[in-house]
């Protein structure tokens, strides 16, 4: 399976998919990522860089080179083009909200969209915080979601389901907020770079605390939540996974 992976999506009941960048393709496994089928490309010179699923059998991919956003209803069997959004380049970043909400996070403007139709429909928020790339959000429930930008390593804030945003300022002179994750119970991790650190949140992200450069590495480029405590980190240009486990 050639080719760098950067998004990855659980839908339900074993079904799984994955964005290839060396060929821009769909992968879909039916039976919890043992076996994979090749949907091929979704449109040429474009890759899937970010997945998200929103329930109900809706699944929606953001590109890189021209901006589209695609849809699935179908568990990710087939897809359609909604488009290139509002003049962006890329699709960085895709977050569900639940109830039907959506956000997709863009560069090269810094626009955060956001769709109420479970992605049928979208519109721009427009550039936040003088920021270009959108690479990372997360929702955290009760209406609160992050979003992570560079060039100026910001962490932004929403408690309103991503209508409206706050500016947490430039963490720890970091350029990149690469990824950002949930634990539960007031609990988020945001990866960084130049100089990899894990940023940890016990407040539902209104406040951070650096946990440092983790291993000598240089970009957290991925987090994920295993739930009962467990997390994993994913790195870059090292390809390392990270664990993270709770203290007895």
């Amino acid at each position: 399976m050639p080719g760098s992976i950067p998004s990855l999506t659980y839908l339900e009941n074993g079904i799984a998919l994955a964005g290839r960048v060396a060929d821009g393709s769909i992968l879909r496994s039916i039976n919890y990522g043992v076996d994979w089928t090749d949907l091929g490309q979704l449109v040429r010179r474009q890759s899937p860089m970010s997945l998200v699923y929103l329930g109900n059998g809706i699944a929606i991919a953001g590109t890189n080179y021209r901006g589209n956003i695609y849809r699935s209803v179908d568990y990710g069997a087939s897809w359609s083009t909604l488009g290139q959004q509002f003049g962006q380049a890329n699709i960085w970043s895709l977050s569900n909200l639940e109830t039907g909400i959506a956000l997709a996070g863009s560069s090269p403007s810094g626009l955060i969209l956001r769709s109420t139709d479970y992605g049928a429909s979208w519109s721009s928020l427009g550039q936040q915080f003088s920021q270009t790339d959108i690479r990372s959000l997360c929702y955290l429930g009760n209406g609160i979601a992050l979003a992570g930008t560079d060039p100026n390593g910001k962490i932004l804030r929403s408690t309103d389901h991503g209508l409206t945003w706050s500016d947490l300022g430039t963490q720890f002179s970091q350029a990149w907020i690469f990824s950002l994750a949930y634990l539960g119970n007031g609990i988020a991790i945001a990866g960084t770079g130049p100089d990899g650190k894990i940023l940890r949140s016990t407040d539902y992200g209104l406040t951070w605390s650096d946990l440092g450069t983790q291993f000598g590495l240089t970009y957290i480029r991925s987090l994920v939540n295993l739930e009962d405590g467990i997390a994993l980190a994913g790195t870059y240009p090292a390809a390392h996974l990270l664990r993270s486990v709770p203290s007895s």
